[in-house]
């Protein structure tokens, strides 16, 4: 179903979202003209963003942030072999269907990394929905799979109280 405008997409998405039990939450940021927060089957939040400046499309967004004691397995790699890491996981990353960047940019190690994907209201339909978040989520998992095999499980710090 084509929409055509902010306030319709809105209403197919969030009732898209409620009608699967994604729904968490919404926000409205400034520069925002919609936030729709979700949980995916897997338990992948992810959010779906109506930036104010992309008029007729918007925004999938899911993101993993990298566990403290893969950082530092990260951290404590030599150049070179951080090189080749960072660079078969780009390589990898290429062939996903969602954009990705590594947070911060310029990083020489992310300590997170973003998924986005955008769809324009002339292609909005439950189906396009549903794969969008798919892929986009499924790009989350597939990050932790990666790290969890060349690291183990994240390890949880001791709290020292």
């Amino acid at each position: 179903m084509a929409v055509d405008t902010i306030a319709d997409a809105e209403k197919f998405i969030k009732k898209w979202m409620s009608d699967r039990g994604y729904l968490a939450g919404e926000l409205r940021p400034d520069g925002i003209a919609f936030q729709l927060n979700g949980k995916f089957d897997t338990g992948v939040s992810f959010s779906i963003i109506q930036p104010q400046n992309l008029m007729r499309s918007f925004v999938v967004v899911a993101q993993i942030d990298i566990h403290s004691s893969h950082l530092k397995a990260i951290q404590s790699m030599s150049d070179e072999e951080l090189g080749m890491f960072l660079w078969g996981l780009r390589r990898d990353l290429f062939f996903a269907i969602p954009s990705f960047a590594f947070i911060p940019t310029g990083a020489d190690v992310p300590n997170a990394i973003q998924f986005n994907k955008q769809i324009s209201f002339d292609e909005l339909t439950e189906g396009k929905l549903y794969n969008t978040v798919e892929y986009t989520c499924r790009c989350v998992l597939w990050v932790a799979l990666v790290l969890t095999g060349k690291f183990g499980q994240p390890i949880e710090e001791e709290s020292h109280e």
